[in-house]
């Protein structure tokens, strides 16, 4: 699924910033609530999914609320620390149980931290 920034941040600006949040975080806790009552793979595909469209309306908002009224240099950092952020704990489950197949991967996991 593909999410088109064009698109999201125009809606986003047309319909205001809180709109475009709650509908993502509506569609987001929706597609969570119906999908812990799933328990067939295609069932959880489409979870899946449908959350990643919700995330389509609150990815580009919150980043636009980010860098809203920024400089160009403010505007580089503050979406570095914003991506920085959220890259960063999403690394942090898989690293401790990443596979030593070969040493450079166990090596790669050991100086990220």
């Amino acid at each position: 699924m593909h999410c088109s920034p064009g698109a999201a941040v125009d809606s986003a600006q047309r319909f205001g910033y809180f709109t475009a949040l709650k509908i993502g975080f509506g569609i987001m806790a929706g597609a969570l609530a119906v999908g812990s009552q799933l328990q067939s793979v295609p069932g959880q595909i489409a979870v899946m999914a449908a959350v990643v469209a919700g995330m389509c309306f609150t990815w580009p908002t919150l980043e636009a609320l980010v860098s809203e009224g920024e400089s160009r240099a403010g505007l580089q950092q503050m979406v570095g620390v914003y991506n920085t952020i959220w890259a960063g704990p999403a690394r942090w489950p898989t690293s401790p149980v990443a596979p030593c197949w070969t040493g450079s991967v166990c090596a790669a996991s050991f100086l990220c931290r």
